[in-house]
C-alpha cells in the first residue's frame, strides 16, 4: 500500500497583507473598464476574469456592454502579469465569461449554450483544454434550466469534486432577484434538473455563488437586510452529505464588505486570500480586490493530490480519468480528468477521510493508492504521479487497497472497490490467464505463512469469479515470506510484504 503524508506549501503573494485590509490587485488587471468575476485555478498561478466593455472585446465594434473573457498569470514573485484577452470561440458572443474551472484547470465551464462550435442559445457551455488548445465549446446540458432561467442574469460553480453545480438565477422574466440551486452530475456534460437550495435563500437576491476547495464552504452575494453596502458576500456551511442542509448565512464582515457593491467572492487553492470585485477605491468602475480570510470564515483545510498520469513502462504521460473514494465505505467522492496530454490532474480531499485512488485509461491497470486525511491541521498539498500497466502478457499489477483480517484469508470490506475496479477491467479480456500470488511477512512460521499466502491469493480468485470473471482461467500461489518488498524489521516494511499480486499471463 502506498500511504501518502505531507506538509502544505502555499506560494502567497501580496505578504504586506494584515487583516481587514482590501487591497487592489493592480493596473495588470484592473483598468478604466470593470473588472469582474474573478476565477483563480487550482495551481493559483491563473487568474480568468471578464472586462466589460474594452474596445478590444470581440464585439465592441458593434455593440454595448460587451464582456470578454481575460486571464492574467502570476510570475515567480507572486506578481500577477499583464492581462491576455482569450481567443475566439471563448470570446464569441455578446457577454463571454469563464464560470468555473476543475480543480486541474483542465476543463473550463463558460457562460453561453453552443452546439457543434455554433452559438445556440443562453446557458453554459464546456471546453477543455488539448495540445491544440481550448476544444470547442459544446453545450452543458442542465436539467430544464433554459425552461427556469428566465431573469437578467445569472451563475455558476462547479464543486470540485465534479458531481454537482450551484447555479443561481431568477425564475421571473427579467428579474434581478436570483435564488441559489443545485444539480447533480449525470454524464461527462450533462446535469440532473436545479432544485432548490431553500435554506440559503430568501426574498431577496442571492447569485454568483462560489463553492470553496473543500467541497462544504459556500459564498454568495445578497442584497438581504443586514448588509453593509448595496450587496454584500455571505457565507454558510453545509452540514453533513446532505446538499439542502446548511448553516445559517453570516455577513463575512468589513475585511470583505464595503459600503459600496461587493460581489463575485471566490479563493485562492490554499485558501490564504480571498478575490473579491468591489467599486470601493475602485481604479476604474469595478476592481479585483484582494483580502485575508478571516479565520471565522474560512474553508476547513484539504489535501491537495496533484501529479501525472504515466505508463509505467514506457513513463510517457497518458489522458483519462482519476477517480477517489472512501476506503471504509466505497463511496466514490469525485472524479478529476485530464485533457491536454499532459496527463497531468489534481484533486481536493476533504478532511476526515481514509482515500483510495487510481486512475482509468483505456487498455491500462492502474496502480492504487491511499491517502489519510484524518489527521491533518493544515491543508496539504501531495505531489503523486499515477502509474498505469498495459493490459499485455507480463504486466504485473499489486493490489494495493486489498485488506485482510489479521493472521485470515477473509476479505475486509473495504477492499471492494479495489477488487472491483479490477473485476471491471478484466471483464473486457474474456479468455485471459493470470495468476494471483500471495504473501506474507515474516511473523509466524513459515509453513503457517506459506499456507496464509496461498489461501489469500485463492480468497482474491473467489471473489472475481463472484463478480462474473468465470471464463478467465486463474493460477494461484502461495509464496509465503519470498520475495520481500522491504524490510521486515519495521511495521511499514511488514505491511508492505502482506500482498497479493496479479501477473497477466496471457491475453487473447
Amino acid at each position: 500500500m502506498k500511504k501518502i503524508y505531507a506538509v502544505c506549501f502555499a506560494f502567497v503573494c501580496f505578504n504586506n497583507l494584515s487583516s481587514g485590509q482590501l487591497v487592489n490587485i493592480g493596473k495588470n488587471i484592473n483598468s478604466a473598464y470593470a473588472e469582474l468575476n474573478p476565477v483563480i485555478t487550482a495551481g493559483g498561478n491563473r487568474m480568468y476574469f471578464v472586462v466589460q466593455d474594452h474596445p478590444s472585446n470581440y464585439k465592441a465594434s458593434t455593440q454595448k456592454s460587451t464582456q470578454d473573457i481575460w486571464y492574467s498569470e502570476k510570475d515567480i514573485n507572486g506578481v500577477w502579469g499583464p492581462r491576455v484577452h482569450m481567443p475566439y470561440p471563448l470570446n464569441s458572443f455578446l457577454t463571454n465569461s469563464v464560470e468555473a474551472a476543475d480543480p486541474a484547470g483542465n476543463t473550463l465551464i463558460i457562460r453561453g449554450a453552443y452546439i457543434n462550435g455554433v452559438y445556440k442559445e443562453r446557458g453554459y457551455f464546456i471546453t477543455r483544454h488539448t495540445k491544440d488548445g481550448w476544444s470547442n465549446p459544446e453545450k452543458l446540458n442542465i436539467g430544464n434550466v433554459a425552461e427556469m432561467d428566465k431573469g437578467k442574469y445569472n451563475g455558476l460553480t462547479l464543486c470540485p469534486n465534479g458531481k454537482a453545480i450551484i447555479i443561481s438565477f431568477a425564475r421571473e422574466a427579467d428579474s434581478y432577484r436570483q435564488d441559489l440551486y443545485i444539480a447533480f452530475r449525470e454524464g461527462a456534460t450533462t446535469y440532473s434538473k436545479p432544485i432548490l437550495l431553500s435554506k440559503l435563500n430568501t426574498e431577496f437576491d442571492e447569485s454568483e455563488p462560489y463553492i470553496a476547495s473543500d467541497n462544504r464552504t459556500l459564498y454568495f452575494t445578497s442584497d438581504r437586510p443586514g448588509a453593509v453596502g448595496s450587496k454584500d458576500i455571505y457565507m454558510s456551511r453545509r452540514i453533513g452529505d446532505d446538499w439542502n442542509n446548511w448553516t445559517v448565512p453570516v455577513n463575512v464582515g468589513p475585511a470583505i464588505n464595503t459600503d459600496r457593491y461587493d460581489s463575485y467572492y471566490s479563493i485562492d487553492p490554499c485558501d490564504k486570500f480571498g478575490y473579491v470585485v468591489s467599486t470601493k477605491n475602485s481604479i476604474g468602475k469595478e476592481d479585483i480586490f484582494i483580502a485575508p480570510i478571516d479565520k471565522l470564515y474560512q474553508p476547513e483545510h484539504i489535501y491537495i493530490v496533484r501529479g501525472q498520469l504515466l505508463d509505467g513502462v514506457t513513463m510517457k504521460p497518458l489522458n483519462g480519468d482519476v477517480a477517489y473514494h472512501d476506503l471504509m465505505t466505497t463511496t466514490e467522492h469525485g472524479i478529476s480528468s485530464t485533457e491536454n496530454n499532459s496527463g497531468e490532474y489534481t484533486l481536493f480531499l476533504e478532511k476526515n477521510y481514509v482515500y483510495g485512488i487510481d486512475a482509468a485509461v483505456n487498455k491500462y491497470i492502474s496502480l492504487s493508492y491511499y491517502v489519510d486525511t484524518k489527521e491533518i491541521d493544515s491543508t496539504h498539498i501531495k505531489t503523486l504521479d499515477l502509474y498505469l500497466f498495459p493490459v499485455q502478457a507480463g504486466t504485473t499489477i499489486p493490489l494495493d487497497n486489498l485488506f485482510f483480517k489479521s493472521a485470515s484469508a477473509d476479505i475486509l470490506p473495504e477492499s471492494a472497490t479495489e477488487l472491483n475496479r479490477i473485476a471491471r477491467i478484466l471483464m473486457e479480456y474474456p479468455g485471459m490467464k493470470l495468476k494471483i500470488t500471495g504473501y506474507t511477512d515474516n511473523t509466524g512460521t513459515d509453513a503457517f505463512n506459506q499456507t496464509l499466502s496461498k489461501q489469500r491469493a485463492e480468497a482474491v480468485e473467489q471473489y472475481l469469479v463472484g463478480k462474473g470473471l468465470s471464463n478467465i482461467h486463474f493460477e494461484t500461489i502461495g509464496m509465503g515470506t519470498a520475495h520481500p518488498v522491504a524490510t521486515n524489521a519495521s511495521a511499514s516494511g511488514r505491511q508492505k510484504n502482506r500482498r497479493v499480486e496479479i501477473t497477466i499471463m496471457h491475453v487473447q
